[in-house]
């Protein structure tokens, strides 16, 4: 086929003058990857739908809580609203347990430990683990899966509480799990377990931006919901909820701010999602929206409620205003869900439903692309192929034309080339090819993540080589 000739001639072009130079791993890349290689996992057909939505629900409910949290600065108490919902994000954990929680924040620490050590077994042990015990590989998946992102409002927000304190009208500083404790003075309980509280925070915070941008599902054609072409969103979203979560424990005397930095904070993660369109689908892209709109109209109509609770001593206002916030997020989702469409269909390239270019015509070299300066649009412009009528061979060549057309433009992009291999390998399952453009990827320059990627791809490979061959 011609289109397929030209597309190989592209990628040859590519690789000419640096076939061998950079295509190993250095030794310091393949140390610091196979830590973390056990956990990297791209099944051929995702089948976790619908933990995914089990998931995106307890995220919901999770930032719902979030959103009514808030200190009487009169009495230095939770609001009354927020001791109910607090259960749910773990923000109110520490009235339960009060002066025990430090035996928590150890259980929490060892937990951490129990991950790390698990981790390093693994990498250590891993061909024997995959001949002998797969299930360890599993469990530690699903382990990781659990604390590290299940239970990440949860965790935050029971490290904070172990150093979550108040000033009264004397000066003196109590801790708000027991008031009947000062901060950091008198019980020795209290503070070791303030510091292995920001031990484990600080453990916590590391492994979950490494974990979201290097372990996710890149396989766009059966990746399930929240696959995506790179960790850099996952692991965005999580430094500023974590930021959130911060901000709405400790600052509850500085209500402004507490405003401005989790609304606007809510609000420019929305922005991010319409406008980069971070997921494959339309759906992933949409769902992720819903928590950060539910949290985003409700914080705005607390602030305001908790204005009214203050002067009018009742806590109608803020019921009333928890209803509003709830009619508000219903019309951002209605806003959001035309933007998100409005904005993919922009980034296709299509003209009217049809490809620019009819590769099947005597005439098409007459037609042209748009210009591609940036290497990153191509991805989202050919994310068509989600819709199942779209997956023809000819749009299949069609894609390859954009591929090939962007690589003459970008020789020496590396995420291009990965983006490229991915559409091979999962939509057009040239094995062979792909396996080319990854290499040619392995040689141009890669960052540090996607040279991890590109590694487990590698190892994956060779692995599954093995397998047959033996």
């Amino acid at each position: 086929m011609i289109e397929e000739e030209k597309s190989q001639a592209s990628v040859r072009s590519g690789n000419q003058g640096g076939t061998m130079q950079g295509d190993t791993f250095s030794k310091v890349d393949e140390i610091i990857f196979s830590f973390i290689f056990p956990l990297y996992e791209q099944k051929k057909r995702q089948t976790t739908y619908v933990y995914r939505i089990i998931m995106i629900i307890w995220e919901i409910i999770q930032m719902f809580a979030l959103s009514l949290y808030s200190v009487d600065e009169g009495t230095n108490e939770v609001d009354r609203i927020s001791k109910v919902v607090g259960y749910l994000d773990g923000s109110q954990l520490s009235l339960i347990l009060g002066k025990f929680m430090p035996y928590l924040n150890i259980v929490i620490f060892g937990l951490e430990l129990a991950m790390i050590i698990l981790i390093v077994v693994c990498c250590f042990f891993l061909r024997y683990i995959l001949a002998n015990q797969p299930w360890l590989l599993t469990f530690l998946r699903a382990y990781i899966e659990v604390k590290q992102r299940m239970l990440y409002i949860w965790i935050t927000n029971i490290n904070i509480s172990s150093f979550d304190c108040y000033i009264d009208e004397d000066g003196l500083s109590h801790w708000r799990a027991d008031n009947d404790i000062l901060c950091f003075k008198s019980d020795i309980l209290q503070i070791i377990g303030s510091v292995i509280a920001i031990i484990n925070l600080i453990i916590f915070f590391a492994m979950s931006v490494i974990l979201n941008v290097s372990i996710y599902n890149h396989n766009p054609k059966n990746g399930g919901l929240l696959s995506c072409p790179n960790g850099s969103f996952a692991c965005l979203q999580n430094v500023l909820l974590f930021i959130i979560i911060f901000v709405m424990r400790i600052f509850y005397r500085w209500p402004f701010w507490r405003f401005l930095l989790s609304v606007g904070i809510s609000v420019i993660i929305i922005l991010y999602i319409v406008i980069v369109q971070p997921y494959y689908s339309f759906m992933s892209n949409f769902l992720s929206t819903l928590q950060w709109s539910i949290f985003e109209s409700l914080r705005l109509c607390m602030e305001i409620g908790y204005i009214f609770e203050t002067s009018m001593n009742s806590i109608i206002p803020t019921i009333i205003f928890i209803f509003i916030g709830i009619v508000l997020a219903s019309a951002i989702f209605t806003s959001n869900y035309f933007m998100i469409k409005r904005r993919r269909r922009k980034l296709f390239f299509m003209k009217n439903g049809q490809p620019y270019i009819n590769l099947r015509s005597q005439d098409w070299k007459v037609h042209s692309l748009p210009k591609i300066k940036d290497p990153n649009t191509v991805e989202p412009s050919v994310r068509f192929l989600q819709q199942k009528h779209n997956r023809t061979p000819e749009m299949y060549n069609y894609v390859d034309y954009i591929y090939t057309t962007a690589i003459k433009r970008h020789k020496q992009n590396a995420y291009l080339y990965f983006m490229y291999a991915n559409f091979l390998c999962y939509y057009k399952k040239n094995f062979i090819k792909a396996n080319s453009v990854y290499r040619q990827a392995r040689i141009s320059n890669p960052s540090f993540i996607l040279r991890f990627v590109l590694y487990c791809k590698t190892k994956e490979e060779g692995r599954i080589g093995s397998e047959s061959g033996s």
